[in-house]
């Protein structure tokens, strides 16, 4: 592995198909290798794919996904049929990256990895996102409409905004009201106001009912 990483040759591993974590097998805990894991038809993770992505303990035996089932291919005696698992799997990744490497050929195994995952879409939690081939060759060659949310900057932004919008309401508590809120008060005084169909915003229950 670290031969391999030394020469910027990129490894992609099959993560196997015992719907356990992949990283029980020693040979599929290096970080520098990309562990693919397999999808069904629904996109999610295929019943028998192993698996393995735990943040928090910082281990990542699933660095990326991609089809698994039902893939068409060549059999024995000149037959041609479907079958699974995550060796069709690995092929379709080791495709993705030999185009990214055409694209430059000086891409270290953890740069291919950090785009797969940027420009991939996530399929859930216990496997790594499904990769975008498009998006990943488009993001390489510089297309700004590829590039990945930078989500940080986005969740400032939100928190900026809605410090604004809390200044704005201490200065004018009335304007945060939903334009087809009905005040009681008024209602009370215009009761012509009541004609048409209102919803409740909050759950209205009468206690001697319920």
């Amino acid at each position: 592995f670290k031969m391999a990483e030394a020469r910027k040759c990129i490894l992609v591993l099959s993560a196997g198909n015992d719907d356990v974590i992949s990283g029980i097998d020693p040979q599929r805990r290096f970080k520098g290798t990309i562990m693919v894991s397999a999808l069904d038809r629904n996109l999610s993770k295929a019943s028998f794919s192993n698996y393995g992505v735990y943040p928090q303990l910082d281990r990542e035996y699933s660095t990326v996904s991609a089809p698994g089932v039902d893939i068409y291919n060549a059999f024995v005696c000149e037959k041609y049929g479907y079958s699974q698992g995550t060796s069709y799997s690995a092929p379709i990744v080791s495709g993705a990256v030999a185009l990214m490497k055409s694209i430059d050929r000086n891409l270290t195994s953890y740069q291919i990895i950090d785009i797969l995952k940027k420009t991939g879409t996530s399929v859930g939690s216990k496997i790594g996102p499904m990769i975008n081939v498009g998006h990943a060759l488009h993001y390489l060659k510089g297309d700004s409409k590829y590039k990945p949310l930078d989500c940080k900057k986005i969740a400032n932004q939100i928190k900026k905004l809605r410090r604004q919008v809390d200044s704005l309401l201490r200065l004018c508590p009335e304007s945060g009201e939903p334009e087809d809120t009905l005040k009681y008060n008024t209602a009370i005084n215009d009761p012509k106001v009541f004609t048409g169909r209102w919803k409740a915003t909050t759950k209205l229950v009468s206690r001697l009912d319920q």
